[in-house]
């Protein structure tokens, strides 16, 4: 026949003639790596054996740097010099003469330092940039801050330094020279130490055309190429301007011939009929010998007379 049991906080308890109680000083440690820590396992009963198991399942037996001693109902696992794969459960285990089993559990936890973080940036606004941060491993412990260092890559400078809370992704440097290449180093810091340092290297832009980004920046591409396309009829209307008043030429002089023919045609026939009067009385002037034919006041009253005739004759017409 079976004996019944109880369950009581994670202890199993035989109600017959012999029950084992096992209980460990501590249900969680945590230490950092190269620590040492010790365990006591306290059985209530009469045990026969009391055993410690790893992480892995397998039963530990003493070596240099963990020892198992054991002293009437208790135990004790002592782990030097601690690394990161001893983290884990621990069971320590006992039985009695007729083989029941009991045991309880212990938690480990190392802490070490934080893994570098991953680092990557891009040309913030100005003389500035962004540097990106990803936290990778952080040791078991959370991550307290940041610190980053740069310079440029003229080794003769002086390294900057930053620092930022760990639950910041990104840290802006300012104040940069353009067209330099920095070098920058980034360590992640926990309460047991810090990473080793990721390195990150960048290059600024060359300095920007000034004017240009004072003109355009904020413009859409409707608005720069309207200022282009007036910026092209200006032009044409300067040189149209210049071709009429140097050469008589262009899309003015053009316009002005249309509007003004007219008054330039009687212009015109006037000036000629001026100057034809003028060789006319120089040629009646004189005969063949070089002799007065004509008296002046005679000729004029002739040529006057004609033109009146061609101005009638016009304005029939």
């Amino acid at each position: 026949m079976k004996l019944p049991y109880l369950y009581l906080f994670g202890l199993l308890i035989s109600s017959g003639q012999a029950f084992l109680q096992v209980t460990i000083s501590l249900s969680k440690v945590e230490i950092s790596v190269g620590q040492s820590k010790y365990f006591t396992c306290t059985v209530m009963g009469d045990p026969d054996t009391i055993d410690w198991y790893n992480p892995q399942g397998e039963k530990i037996m003493s070596s240099q740097r963990v020892v198992v001693q054991r002293e009437g109902n208790r135990s004790w696992l002592t782990i030097y010099n601690a690394n990161v794969d001893d983290a884990g459960i621990y069971r320590c285990q006992a039985s009695d003469s007729v083989g029941h089993l009991q045991e309880a559990t212990v938690v480990l936890e190392i802490y070490r330092e934080p893994s570098p973080p991953y680092v990557h940036g891009q040309p913030g606004g100005g003389k500035s940039f962004k540097i990106s941060i990803t936290k990778q491993d952080d040791g078991g412990a959370p991550i307290l801050n940041y610190v980053i260092k740069y310079r440029s890559k003229d080794k003769e400078d002086q390294w900057m330094e930053k620092k930022v809370l760990g639950n910041k992704d990104y840290i802006i440097l300012e104040h940069l020279q353009w067209n330099m290449g920095y070098e920058v180093q980034i360590t992640a810091t926990n309460r047991l130490g810090h990473s080793e340092p990721a390195t990150y290297e960048f290059t600024m832009p060359p300095k920007p055309n000034i004017i240009a980004d004072t003109l355009f920046n904020g413009l859409g591409i409707g608005a720069v190429i309207g200022l282009a396309v007036a910026a092209l009829l200006l032009i044409l209307v300067v040189t149209d301007v210049s071709c009429f008043f140097m050469r008589q030429c262009g899309l003015l002089m053009c316009i002005t011939r249309r509007i003004c023919g007219k008054k330039s045609g009687s212009s015109g026939k006037s000036k000629e009929l001026e100057e034809g009067k003028a060789a006319y009385l120089k040629l009646l002037l004189k005969e063949e010998n070089g002799k007065e034919a004509l008296s002046a006041e005679t000729i004029e009253i002739k040529i006057s007379n004609d033109i009146i005739q061609t101005k009638e004759s016009d304005s029939k017409a």
